[in-house]
């Protein structure tokens, strides 16, 4: 499976090929509802060495709930979010869905930190639901 994306001035650009479908998750959690500006992020599970990237990265090293190191990079740019390296997962690469070309064909499979959701959030059909993350 193919994937490619950019970020909205189109500054950083990736593709990705992977054998399998990705797993597709919606995380609640406060850093990423917070980076998103959002109340959820939707996101792409690849191997890191499966992602080329073109143009230049910025990155903020972020602290998960847990203590461990969420490394996150952004378009330096325009500072669209683009995907999270949790140090707990070293490896999978969390891809910001929205920066996708193929946002219409992921469909979540999980949602994680739903301790963390808004109350009126439903996902429709449920899907398989934690309250914090793995």
């Amino acid at each position: 499976m193919d994937l490619s994306g950019h970020c909205l001035c189109g500054a950083v650009s990736y593709t990705v090929t992977v054998e399998e479908p990705p797993t597709v998750a919606v995380c609640h959690c406060r850093n990423c509802q917070r980076q998103s500006g959002s109340v959820l992020s939707l996101v792409v599970a690849v191997p890191p060495a499966a992602v080329c990237w073109s143009g230049t990265l910025a990155s903020y090293n972020d602290l998960a709930e847990s203590g461990a190191t969420v490394e996150r990079r952004f378009c330096g740019k325009c500072g669209s979010p683009l995907a999270s390296f949790p140090a707990a997962t070293p490896a999978t690469a969390w891809l910001k869905a929205g920066t996708l070309d193929q946002l219409h064909d992921l469909i979540p499979h999980i949602e994680v930190w739903r301790k963390s959701a808004v109350s009126w959030l439903k996902i429709d059909p449920p899907i398989a639901s934690l309250d914090r993350q793995g």
